[in-house]
């Protein structure tokens, strides 16, 4: 059964850096990743650590297919233990994408929108 999707994703290896937005933790240092994909609801990517559901991520994304970082904060939906190595997938929603600055997300959706206006179903992946 093919499930349909609200945005279109793409996979993509982005450099990615992530950390964990904790009341009881002044200051924790980013993990880098790679992306696994995007979309312009949010990114699937490695993990270092499982991350619980709900959870609260600051995202640093760069791509050389983008003019600048995206920064970004997201919710944690899933994490699963990856089969081959001691690393975990996890998929998180943006909450929100950019400081003040509406051409960020503009800017992430015109690249994927770009990338998949080959394809006309909405569930589609487009391999990098």
């Amino acid at each position: 059964m093919l499930k349909k999707r609200k945005f279109p994703r793409i996979d993509q290896n982005w450099q990615l850096k992530y950390r964990m937005l904790e009341k009881h933790v002044e200051q924790n240092s980013p993990l880098s990743s790679l992306a696994i994909n995007v979309s312009g609801g949010g990114v699937c990517f490695t993990a270092k650590n499982e991350v619980p559901a709900d959870a609260m991520l600051a995202l640093e994304i760069e791509s050389p297919d983008l003019e600048m970082p995206i920064i970004a904060m997201a919710k944690a939906v899933w994490c699963k233990k990856r089969r081959l190595d001691d690393m975990y997938d996890l998929g998180c929603e943006f909450y929100w994408v950019g400081w003040k600055d509406d051409s960020a997300q503009k800017s992430l959706s015109d690249f994927i929108k770009d990338q998949t206006d080959a394809c006309s179903d909405e569930a589609c992946v487009i391999k990098e």
